[in-house]
């Protein structure tokens, strides 16, 4: 496991700390633009994990965007918003953000979950795979009907949740990012439990 002896209170203290912190990410994201949400949550996340836990997020953060980078160049022309949004190299700047701060974001909860259970290694990966699916679900579910983020696709959402409106392919492969980022990390022994 990462991090040091710096770490605030409990796992149960640390989650309550971390939650008003991602609700506010979420209302930033309605009242200004969500790319500048998503740099405030940034700096959240490394906030929140270097003096609350005492982990550097840095490794995780940069895997992630190693992994999202050649994603997004791929797929470049297919992210085109309802709204104004940030490129960089013709990158959409918001997803990268939002998964490079979701990502690293959902293991440090799931560090603090089995910390509070007591989980052994064998079921880390399943319970961060159910985990990522539904976050995963339920975030782009939040962005399209209630931040009302949209893609210019004339693609169909998944049937009764009606969201990510991409070919079936490009979900395929959302859901595979889970997966890849993972086993990334423990490639480099960076999982964080």
């Amino acid at each position: 496991m990462i991090g040091n002896s710096h770490a605030v209170g409990s796992p149960l203290l640390q989650i309550g700390l971390a939650l008003p912190s991602l609700a506010l990410i979420f209302v930033l994201m309605r009242i200004i633009k969500p790319v500048i949400a998503l740099v405030i949550g940034t700096l959240l996340l490394f906030l929140f994990s270097h003096f609350l836990l005492g982990i550097n997020v840095l490794p995780h953060y940069l895997i992630a965007w190693l992994i999202l980078f050649p994603w997004y160049f791929l797929l470049r022309n297919l992210y085109r918003y309802n709204r104004e949004d940030i490129r960089v190299f013709g990158i959409p700047l918001f997803p990268m953000l939002a998964w490079s701060v979701g990502l690293p974001s959902g293991m440090i909860v799931l560090r603090l979950f089995f910390a509070t259970i007591h989980k052994s290694p064998p079921l880390h990966f399943p319970i961060w795979y159910g985990a990522f699916i539904v976050i995963l679900v339920i975030y782009e579910w939040v962005g399209y009907h209630l931040l009302n983020i949209r893609l210019q696709t004339e693609y169909k959402g998944f049937p009764l949740i009606d969201c990510m409106h991409v070919p079936g392919w490009v979900k395929a492969g959302y859901f595979s990012i889970g997966v890849l980022y993972y086993f990334a990390l423990d490639g480099f022994d960076l999982l964080l439990f």
